[in-house]
């Protein structure tokens, strides 16, 4: 489940950074990917990167 203090912005600049730094052997998806522009990210760090963002935000 999705925290509900997270929006749309939060999980564009989560993507943004996988990208930018790529995915942590540690952190790679075991059973689900998210889709964004066919490319695969990890859907929990993506919302925890997220959490982290909107957390910032919220200051």
């Amino acid at each position: 489940m999705i925290p509900t203090n997270i929006k749309k912005q939060h999980l564009l600049q989560a993507i943004a950074e996988i990208d930018r730094y790529g995915v942590p052997s540690y952190q790679q998806s075991t059973g689900y990917d998210l889709v964004y522009k066919n490319k695969l990210y990890p859907p929990k760090l993506v919302v925890q990167i997220a959490t982290g963002w909107s957390s910032f935000h919220k200051q």
